[in-house]
């Protein structure tokens, strides 16, 4: 976000959507009307830095790997157990 000769405040971003081509996007230009009195002449504070995400933890992937695993075994069980119950009733109904 600048501001320009006017006074006025002027952005430009890039702006996607899920129905567009992943290398494309629509160009976005937004300028406010000017503001009165005219623009001052000290400059704008400069911007804060752009924050820099931290690593993730060997211990928090190695947790969520665990949970998924065991997530895993237990739908597996369940499943298991699920179709045991069916064919044991299935054979049942076709015994005389």
């Amino acid at each position: 976000m600048i501001e320009t000769s006017d006074g006025a405040l002027a952005a430009l971003g890039v702006g996607y959507s899920l129905f567009d081509n992943p290398r494309t996007g629509r160009v976005y230009l937004i300028k406010t009307e000017a503001f009165l009195p005219l623009p001052s002449q000290t400059p704008l504070p400069t911007p804060l830095p752009t924050p820099t995400p931290e690593p993730i933890s060997t211990a928090l992937v190695i947790a969520v790997v665990i949970l998924v695993a065991l997530g895993t075994v237990a739908l597996l069980v369940f499943v298991g157990a699920g179709l045991r119950v069916y064919l044991k009733k299935r054979d049942e109904s076709k015994s005389p």
